[in-house]
């Protein structure tokens, strides 16, 4: 994140996924950065990701509805 920083008035700040806009956006923007390194401070889950525990089965929801049903 610090080699793509970029100065506004004279402050390091990060930009989005062009490298020339700030914004606040959770995806690209400053939010989903700090959210990173907060919990690479503080430990933790990701934000707005579904918590491995409550998957039922063991199944990933990437894999849910694709289940090979044998009859």
């Amino acid at each position: 994140m610090w080699a793509r920083r970029i100065y506004r008035n004279g402050r390091a700040v990060l930009p989005d996924e062009g490298g020339k806009d700030v914004t606040s956006g959770y995806g690209a923007g400053i939010s989903g950065q700090l959210a990173f390194l907060a919990r690479l401070r503080f430990g933790g889950r990701r934000l707005f990701h579904p918590d491995p525990s409550t998957w039922r089965d063991g199944m990933s929801p990437e894999r849910s509805g694709t289940r090979d049903v044998r009859r």
